[in-house]
């Protein structure tokens, strides 16, 4: 007898409501579930309590004990598996265990939820017929500029919008990195806090950028999209 696997979607936002971005199933779903891996088990646990799920004496496995993660679903429990923020297995490395869980048999389903590449490209309102997500760009300074200029000149010859997330602390120097490095006519958007009362998008040609003051993105979630073709 296997158990089964179910991707289930989170809040990007600590401050967004479960309303208006969970599907209503979610809270049924959560409560019929033997156990739960997250990538970090406060986080785990702030989950359960949203749908008023008790952590005490719920098992939460986190990805550091990932020779653990297929036991419980072998032995035919059912585990849910989500993300810090948003759906699992995009930008994280829930990958790993649905396709462990696929190998061995075992059911996987995936619930549906906000995604902020997805938001963010919805809302940017750049072209979305043919789009990449990037997951993070280099952290060397000079490595993230040969790959900025790459992307822009693979986005002018092909059409593409291209989008990548960075880590909170960095977003900044993402940012100037940015706009020091691509052309003028480049459109570049940003997308921050996106569900939470603070939600902003802006997309300007990289020449109107540099005429605004420095955005405050310091330790916010935040999306980058990239289009350097004609808009026009």
């Amino acid at each position: 007898m296997t158990g089964k696997l179910i991707l289930l979607p989170n809040l990007l936002h600590d401050l967004a409501s479960p309303d208006l971005s969970l599907p209503s199933s979610l809270h049924d779903i959560v409560h019929s579930l033997d156990g739960l891996f997250a990538e970090n088990a406060k986080r785990g646990r702030r989950f359960l309590k949203m749908f008023n799920r008790p952590p005490q004496d719920f098992p939460i496995i986190t990805y550091d004990d990932v020779s653990e993660m297929l036991d419980p679903l072998k032995q035919g429990e059912t585990w849910g598996l989500i993300s810090d923020a948003g759906r699992p297995c995009l930008a994280d490395p829930g990958a790993w265990l649905v396709r462990k869980a696929r190998q061995n048999h075992i059911p996987v389903q995936a619930l549906s939820g906000p995604t902020s590449p997805m938001l963010a490209l919805m809302l940017s309102g750049l072209p979305a017929q043919s789009f990449t997500f990037l997951g993070y760009l280099p952290k060397k300074t000079q490595e993230r500029k040969r790959k900025i200029r790459a992307i822009e000149a693979d986005s002018k010859k092909h059409r593409m919008t291209y989008m990548w997330i960075e880590t909170p602390y960095r977003n900044e120097a993402m940012f100037r990195d940015l706009i020091h490095t691509l052309r003028e006519t480049t459109h570049l958007g940003i997308a921050s806090d996106l569900t939470g009362p603070e939600e902003k998008v802006d997309l300007l040609s990289v020449a109107q950028w540099k005429k605004k003051k420095m955005l405050h993105l310091h330790k916010k979630p935040a999306i980058f999209l990239l289009y350097a073709h004609d808009l026009s």
